[in-house]
């Protein structure tokens, strides 16, 4: 069989390492072998995983970096040409918690694609708090992004904490209810109960009617000028 240029995914110029030996596993056999890896748990294993292909093992790529150094050839990957390559190094290496990661995750805060903007989000929320605390600022200028799919995710991640910052997005968001996916509006209900206690008259996965929403927006409205917004 002829061996890829990429060994798998990996940029013809990088070094790789067993993809030789990879390479004699296909289709079941790769899952399989993917999944007693994984399951060991062995950090050796990420660069064989790398080498057969990160948009076909991104799962058990994130589960071996959790908590480990982000492995140097999927933050090379993070720069590939191609955005659904960024997007699921990204998602690869989102659980690594590597305080190295943060000009990574503030240069994906700026990429083209939305799903890997979102993805900086989810590295960076990962961070240990005096990483997370340099990455926050960028990832507080995604609450203004032109996308609904990375406002309201990130709206989302800053309420887990606690965090004013995402009030404003999350009413916003809560004001076009009526155009979020059913899932997506009760992630964003959900989040702000978290944030403020309290529903105000939204119902999670139900878009409310004019009379009630315009109603919900005022008592969040007032909750926002009461408990101001931390930037």
């Amino acid at each position: 069989m002829a061996r890829s240029a990429r060994c798998g995914g990996v940029p013809a110029h990088l070094p790789v390492y067993g993809c030789g030996a990879a390479s004699s596993l296909e289709g079941p056999q790769e899952a399989y072998a993917a999944q007693a890896l994984r399951d060991l748990n062995d950090p050796r294993a990420i660069p064989l995983l790398v080498e057969r292909g990160v948009l076909r093992h991104f799962e058990a790529l994130r589960h071996l970096q959790r908590g480990r150094p982000a492995y140097a050839v999927l933050v090379t990957l993070l720069e590939d040409k191609d955005g659904e390559v960024r997007w699921l190094a990204g998602y690869a290496i989102a659980e690594s918690r590597d305080p190295a990661l943060v000009p990574v995750v503030q240069r994906l805060a700026r990429d083209e694609t939305p799903k890997v903007r979102a993805e900086a989000a989810d590295i960076g929320f990962n961070l240990p708090p005096p990483a997370f605390a340099l990455a926050r600022p960028a990832l507080v200028k995604l609450l203004s992004d032109p996308e609904i799919a990375v406002r309201s995710s990130i709206a989302v991640l800053f309420a887990s904490r606690n965090d004013k910052v995402g009030a404003r997005a999350i009413y916003d968001l809560l004001a076009h209810e009526d155009v979020l996916e059913g899932w997506r509006q009760s992630n964003v209900v959900q989040a702000m109960q978290t944030l403020t206690g309290s529903y105000f008259g939204f119902t999670p996965g139900t878009i409310s009617t004019p009379e009630v929403r315009r109603a919900a927006l005022e008592r969040l409205a007032a909750w926002i000028t009461d408990n101001g917004e931390r930037q």
